[in-house]
C-alpha cells in the first residue's frame, strides 16, 4: 500500500512540475548563403544551443511540427521569415 501510494505521489508531483515548466520554441538555425560547405552546420549548432539550454535551465521545447502550425496560424506565411537573418 505504502508503494502504491509513494508512486501516485510521486507521478502527481511530476505531472505538476511539466504542467510548471515555460515553453520554449528553438528555432533551427538556416545557411541562409546556400553554401554546401556549411549545410552541416544548420543541425549542429541548434542542437548545441538546444543541449546548452536544457544543461542550464527546466523547460518544455515545443516540437517542430507544432511552432510551424503555429507560425503559419499567426500569418507568419513566409517560412524564410521563421529564422534569423543577418
Amino acid at each position: 500500500m505504502k508503494t502504491a501510494a509513494f508512486f501516485t505521489l510521486l507521478t502527481a508531483t511530476v505531472t505538476l512540475h511539466a504542467q510548471s515548466l515555460k515553453k520554449v520554441m528553438i528555432l533551427d538555425f538556416k545557411n541562409l548563403d546556400k553554401n554546401p560547405d556549411y549545410t552541416y552546420l544548420e543541425d549542429s549548432i541548434t542542437e548545441a544551443v538546444r543541449n546548452d539550454l536544457k544543461a542550464k535551465f527546466d523547460f518544455r521545447e515545443m516540437q517542430r511540427g507544432d511552432w510551424h502550425k503555429l507560425a503559419e496560424k499567426n500569418l507568419f506565411l513566409w517560412p524564410e521569415d521563421n529564422y534569423t537573418r543577418r
